[in-house]
């Protein structure tokens, strides 16, 4: 049996046993106090009014329950760092949420929000916030405010724009904003000078801001699925990118700042209508990975003879002749062989 100290929080636990059918296995304790308290999967409503009274409590998850607002009683747990909504009925959040000054994770993925309440940009501790799959059409003009934020899951929302004040979020280091509606980016955005992993597919860009080489630490970016016929030629400084996922756009020509991209490790340039690669393609001496599935490839490219540490090439989809399909068909080291001895003669 766990030993509560407090006389006011195991009055709170012994109600939240009697009506949300609390095991003990469902919270714990340090020092006497709870921390940490999961009501997750409970068809929950509501919750009783004495729950305020678990002052020391850390951690709080109710997702996956049926909440469509939220408690406020929760806003006066002021010790609170982490808080999973998940998987609710949330329509809206109350300007009272800006309360939760010491929140550094927050979850509340796949609700129905639409909005965000300006308060919410005062929660100045948040270190990881999902806020995937909702109905969000905006985000509030101060979202750059929450300037500890390191990793940010707003993708399957209904996004069409950006606010210019978020490229003020220096801290962000991965960015999920996949699967919106977004056709441009705010040239602020690459002042997100921290950001390594972004994830901005099946979008409607059709180009990018000038200044996007300024991601300098940038290490993967996923930008497949979009309307992106060039590159800006700033694309070329980020000297950092090792995986660039480009399928699915309208390439015509392979953009030239890419073949600056030393560091590339993984390029997928599948279902473009690139008909030819450059002549210095070769220089990305580093690839290994090569995707140009379903493009207008009517033979083998000789820069890949250069490519000596490729291991995976796909070039299935194009047009290439039936001697370079034989080649082709005997595996990716073939292929770089053959192309290698093309460039010798």
């Amino acid at each position: 049996m766990v030993e509560i100290i407090d006389e006011a929080e195991k009055k709170a636990i012994e109600v939240l046993k009697k009506r949300c059918h609390l095991g003990e296995d469902g919270f714990k304790t340090k020092n006497g106090h709870i921390e940490i308290l999961w009501l997750t999967d409970r068809k929950l409503t509501t919750l009783p009014d004495s729950f305020k009274d678990l002052k020391s409590l850390i951690h709080l998850d109710l997702s996956r329950n049926d909440f469509t607002t939220i408690p406020e009683t929760i806003f006066e747990l002021k010790s609170l760092k982490t808080l999973s909504l998940g998987g609710n009925l949330l329509t809206i959040l109350p300007e009272s949420f800006g309360n939760l000054k010491s929140l550094q994770e927050l979850f509340l993925g796949y609700n129905q929000l639409k909005t965000l309440p300006e308060s919410f940009c005062g929660l100045e501790s948040i270190y990881w916030l999902y806020l995937d799959g909702n109905k969000l059409t905006t985000l509030p003009d101060s979202f750059g405010e929450l300037k500890s934020l390191n990793t940010l899951a707003i993708q399957k929302n209904q996004l069409t724009t950006l606010p210019e004040s978020f490229g003020n979020l220096k801290s962000l280091q991965v960015l999920k904003i996949h699967f919106n509606k977004l056709t441009t980016l705010p040239e602020s955005f690459c002042n997100l000078k921290s950001l390594k992993e972004l994830q901005i597919h099946f979008n409607k860009l059709t180009t990018l801001p000038k200044s996007f080489g300024k991601l300098k630490f940038l290490e993967k970016l996923f930008i497949n699925n979009n309307q992106l016929s060039t590159l800006p030629e700033s694309f070329g400084q980020l000297e950092s990118l090792q995986e660039l996922y480009l399928g699915y756009n309208q390439l015509t020509n392979l953009p030239k700042p890419i073949i600056e991209l030393k560091s590339l490790q993984k390029l997928y340039l599948s279902n473009n209508q690139l008909s030819n690669l450059s002549k210095s393609f070769g220089d990305l001496k580093a690839l290994r990975e090569l995707n140009l599935g379903n493009n207008k490839l009517k033979k083998l490219p000789e820069e890949l003879g250069d490519l000596d540490q490729l291991t995976f090439l796909n070039l299935e989809g194009n047009p290439l002749s039936e001697n370079d399909k034989e080649i082709y068909r005997q595996g990716t080291n073939a292929v770089v062989q053959y192309c290698k001895k093309k460039l010798e003669r």
